[in-house]
Parts: structure tokens; sequence; C-alpha cells
């Protein structure tokens, strides 16, 4: 397992320690091979053998300075961690060659079974632990709740990713783990349900943060600034735990594609998982749901806001032409009594010639 933070060296170092609880299982505790045909001649047998003698030592060590509160324990942790990865990767490369000792290869699995349910089962408790201090944390104090949180939670999913290589190896060993499989199956499912439902509500609550920013004033921004960076912290873990959660699921064999389809969505990120048929499908068939909820809420509105724009144009159109005729009307009125005005003149203008004439 490799470094990836400070706070995640502290989980190291307490998963370690979950190593003694162990320790009785330790193959460096083991009586020794006797024998000439003990040896080990596959010389990945014997780095496996030297491995699990140095982490017995390293466990003895770390005991040590645990009983006398010395410092040294985080760092002999980290080191018994970094030998497991090792010892697994040796077991791996192992496991795939047709010659290995099954009957020993087995007992490394089954040992490594045990050590990764004792971390499974500590971390499960641990991450209870650390949202019931986020949730009791004050302001100041829940950017490091939600660090530990966070770091806890990736840890975890890492975990399931080994336990599902564990039970991997058991049946390429012909020794599978149905039950065990279907447990992991069902607490991955769980885990992918949660965090699905955590990405959503965390969205929604940056997008609450951000909106009731723009409008705040200068005594409430300092409250909100920290709500919205505290939400944008969790969509961002979310968002990752999502995707390790993601990847195991497909090798279990879960039904991914509405979370790719909620990935997708969150980051717009295209990967290739978007070529995926049902990924495809699902994206589809979200986007029409949205649409016929977007009608279903606006239509009926809609429809009022047009029908009353037509009766509008239609009141205009009637009075433009109620008020054509009216000036029509006018108009001939107008030209008739202009029309007779000036006949009359004419008639008078007529009658005084001839009146004058006579």
């Amino acid at each position: 397992m490799v470094i990836i933070s400070a706070g995640v060296n502290r989980i190291m170092r307490l998963l370690a320690l979950m190593l003694l609880l162990v320790s009785s299982l330790s193959f460096a505790q083991t009586p020794k091979q006797e024998g000439s045909q003990q040896v080990a001649a596959n010389p990945k047998v014997e780095q496996l053998q030297q491995l699990n003698n140095e982490i017995s030592s390293l466990q003895k060590e770390q005991e040590g300075a645990v009983k006398d509160g010395s410092s040294a324990a985080d760092v002999i942790g980290l080191q018994i961690l970094n030998k497991n990865d090792e010892r697994r990767d040796i077991l791996a490369s192992l496991i795939s060659e047709k010659d290995s000792d099954k009957k020993q290869l087995l007992k490394e699995v089954n040992h490594q079974v045990v050590v990764i349910n004792q971390f499974s089962t500590f971390l499960d408790e641990k991450l209870k632990r650390d949202q019931e201090k986020l949730d009791d944390a004050k302001d100041a104090d829940k950017l490091i709740a939600l660090k530990k949180l966070a770091e806890t939670r990736q840890y975890s999913t890492l975990i399931l990713n080994e336990e599902w290589q564990n039970y991997q190896w058991l049946e390429k060993l012909d020794k599978p783990a149905p039950k065990a499989v279907k447990e992991l199956t069902s607490k991955v499912e769980h885990r992918l349900e949660f965090i699905s439902a955590s990405l959503n509500f965390d969205s929604q609550a940056l997008d609450l943060a951000s909106k009731q920013l723009k409008s705040a004033t200068e005594s409430e921004k300092s409250a909100l600034q920290m709500s919205q960076i505290l939400a944008q912290r969790q969509v961002d873990n979310d968002t990752e735990n999502l995707k390790q959660l993601i990847e195991i699921a497909d090798k279990v064999g879960i039904d991914t594609a509405k979370y790719k389809k909620q990935l997708f969505e969150q980051t717009g990120n295209v990967t290739d998982d978007l070529l995926n048929s049902k990924v495809i499908w699902s994206i589809a068939s979200g986007w029409t749901t949205d649409l016929k909820d977007w009608l279903f809420d606006n239509l009926p509105q809609m429809l009022f806001k047009v029908f009353v724009f037509v009766l509008i144009i239609f009141a205009f159109k009637t009075l433009k032409n109620i008020v054509r005729k009216m000036v029509k009307r006018a108009v001939s009125a107008k030209n008739l009594k202009m029309f007779i005005e000036s006949g009359a003149r004419k008639t008078r203008k007529r009658f005084t010639i001839n009146a004058k004439t006579n």
C-alpha cells in the first residue's frame, strides 16, 4: 500500500496494530521446516519466507515500541504494511505459476483473508466514529474531521479491493469461497448506494451554499464560505470514492451503469465507460425522464402563457380593425362634408354671377 498522506499513515499505523491481534497466525511462527525436502527451491518462496520472518520481527519491535510509548511505533507500523504489500505481490506472482506449492500458497492466502477481514472490520467501526466526530465538530474543526473521514473511507475502499483479490486467489487454488464473495458483493453494493446518495446530497448542499453566498451580506459571507468549502470537499471526496468503488464493482460483477452516468453528470468527463451501451441507455433514459418531468412541471404554465399571448395578439388585431373602420368612417364623413360645402360654394358663386348678369 502506498503512502498517500500523513493522515493515511496514521490509519496505517492503527491498521498495523491490528496485525498484533492475528500475530499468532504469522507464518514466521510456524514450526521450522525439516530436512532438505522442505527447503524452498523457488527464489520467490524464499523471498516470501524471508518477508514472513521480517514481518514477525517488526511486529515484536512494534509491540515493544507501543509498550514504551515510542513514536517509532508509527514508522514500524508503516514498514509492516509495506512488507505485507510486498508479500501480496509475491503471492500474486506465485499463484500465477503452475508449479507452485498450492498447500503453502493456500496457507499464505488464508492468512491474508484473516488479516484483511480484521482490517475491514476495524475500518468499518472507525468510519462510524469519524462520521460522528464530523457531525459533532465545531465549524473550525470540520475540515480536519472531514479529512480524517475521507482518508479512512479511501483506505476502506482499498481494503475492499484486496478482499476481492483474496477470494480470486482462493478460487485459483481450487478453494473458492462463494459465501464470502456474496457477502463482499452485498457490501460493495451497499457502499455504492451510500456514496451515490451522499454525492447527490452534497452536490445539492454545494449548489445551495453557492446561491446563498451570492446574495449574502458581508456579515454572513464568512460562515457561508466555510459551508461552501466543506460542501465542495465532500463532493470531491464522494466523487473520488465513487470512482474507486465502480472499479471494484465492475470486477465483482455489479451493474454500475447508473453510477457511471452519475459520475458523467457530476464531472462532465468523457471516458471509455460512456461507450458502454448500458451507460449510454442510462444517460438517454435519464435525459428523457428529466424532459418528461420538466414538461409535466412547466407545460401547463407554458400553455397558459401561450394562450394569453395569442389572446393579446387577437385583441390588438381586433382593436386595430375597429380603429381602422372608425378612421375610414371619419375620413369618409369629412370628405362628404367637404364635398357638400364645395358644391354649395360653387352653387352660390354661380347664382351670384347669374344675378349680376341679369
